[in-house]
């Protein structure tokens, strides 16, 4: 980064505490912006002033079992399961494509009713459905790369910029439950 202080640089980090190194790492570099990846999503959001509605603000939290209980109107524990590891495995994708009704339906009541909350993968498959091309940094370092889901990849590679540099350790893979 001290080497190309004409350069724009985006450093993401998977999490907080990869965050909170860079920015000390990068403490001398002021070309140099360090944020996690949810931070980056959620920037983008408000920058676009998206999901701001002055009826109803968007409230980020998990979704609870009972949500979908509400939404699938039953109590069926196999159907329940079924429906989330649908709706998570489509959150944490690279697809823009709805796998069933179901899950576009929850989806709306997220994003255009606010029946649901929204979690922070469900903001940033908001963000990969819906980015704008962007041509804020000249360069994007990624770290962690073995802990990102395919949606998170996608919307590092819809930005725009001259370089793109991946760092991960395949072994050191923590969040494989994702």
């Amino acid at each position: 980064a001290e080497q190309y202080p004409s350069c724009s640089i985006l450093y993401l980090a998977y999490n907080k505490s990869l965050s909170h190194d860079a920015t000390n790492r990068f403490s001398n570099c002021e070309n140099v912006k360090v944020m996690t990846l949810h931070a980056f999503a959620l920037h983008h959001i408000v920058q676009l002033n998206e999901l701001e509605h002055e009826s109803q603000p968007f409230e980020i939290n998990d979704v609870q079992v009972e949500d979908v209980i509400h939404f699938l109107k039953t109590d069926d524990v196999n159907q329940i399961q079924s429906f989330l590891n649908q709706f998570n495995q489509f959150v944490n994708s690279d697809s823009l494509q709805f796998p069933n009704d179901n899950v576009e339906r929850f989806w709306k009541d997220i994003f255009i009713s606010r029946t649901y909350p929204v979690s922070h993968d469900t903001y940033l498959k908001y963000v990969q459905m819906n980015m704008t091309c962007m041509n804020e940094y000249d360069i994007i370092m990624i770290d962690e790369l073995q802990d990102c889901t395919d949606c998170m990849l996608s919307i590092v590679l819809q930005m725009n910029a001259r370089t793109r540099l991946f760092v991960g350790d395949y072994f050191q893979k923590l969040y494989a439950f994702k």
